[in-house]
């Protein structure tokens, strides 16, 4: 399966724009959406990023906050590397916190929005894991269904699957129960981009040059993935759905024997053998 840069999710807005006469004390967050922060060396300005780190933490009010939020998403969209090195360590508690469940969904959205960008960076994909966001992560997959609580689902899908392709925190990943919140969303969810997401995080976990390969693809296989990914081969599932199902049953019967048979029994318990012919596991 190809690797995409970013899993499928919502919808997000393109540009923000300024509310009438800010308040005073709202006004340093709401200034960085029109205008860039000041920077000193091609990073942001210590004043700058005290301000924004501040307005992200949970003690600030709820539209302080979404602003620093909207600020932070776009730096890391359009920040450069040394910007966005020099605010994660500073964000990135205050991030991790309002992934907890005190938080609102559109505000967890936002910021695993946020802290997916940031793993893509190695470095700081071990600070994250060591922030604790791992856990949080885990559990903000199993949670709301509205549609702020779906986009922050696949951002913790996002999220995780980056996390884990750092070698120190993929352990954590695993630990914290990466792969059972997967098998869970095949077997629950209903939506394309969470089905999609699923399985092409599971097919992230068996592409490792490790020894961490083989002991995923037998907990993968152990957390009972086999027979729903299966079942999104038939023909109620649409073409993407199906797909990353398929890409990810050749990689688990790839030279496994048991897998292979555990495909097939499947496969035949589900009337999907005329399905999974067209399955290649050389």
């Amino acid at each position: 399966m190809p690797r995409t840069e970013r899993p499928v999710q919502g919808t997000q807005p393109q540009s923000y724009k300024i509310p009438p006469r800010v308040p005073h004390t709202q006004r340093t967050s709401a200034v960085f959406l029109n205008n860039p922060p000041q920077r000193q060396g091609g990073q942001l300005s210590r004043r700058d990023l005290k301000n924004l780190v501040r307005n992200l933490g949970a003690a600030s009010r709820p539209s302080q906050r979404n602003l620093a939020l909207k600020t932070f998403k776009a730096l890391c969209t359009d920040g450069d590397a040394a910007s966005l090195a020099s605010i994660a360590a500073g964000a990135i508690p205050p991030l991790v916190q309002l992934l907890g469940s005190g938080s609102a969904a559109q505000v967890q959205a936002d910021a695993s929005s946020a802290l997916m960008d940031l793993a893509l960076n190695a470095e700081i994909a071990a600070t994250i894991a060591a922030a604790g966001a791992i856990p949080l992560l885990v559990q903000l997959m199993l949670g709301s269904g509205t549609v702020p609580g779906v986009i922050g689902l696949e951002n913790a899908i996002g999220t995780l699957k980056f996390l884990a392709e750092n070698a120190e925190a993929a352990v954590q990943v695993i630990a914290a129960g990466f792969i059972p919140a997967l098998v869970h969303l095949l077997v629950r969810g209903s939506l394309t981009e969470v089905l999609v997401n699923a399985a092409g995080a599971l097919w992230s976990l068996i592409q490792k040059d490790d020894d961490q390969k083989h002991e995923n693809i037998d907990a993968i296989a152990a957390a009972g993935a086999i027979p729903p990914l299966v079942r999104l081969l038939g023909p109620g599932s649409d073409e993407a759905t199906s797909s990353a199902a398929a890409y990810t049953l050749q990689a688990l019967g790839h030279s496994n024997d048991p897998n292979r048979a555990a495909i097939a029994a499947a496969s035949a318990s589900a009337n999907l053998l005329r399905e999974m012919a067209g399955l290649s596991f050389d």
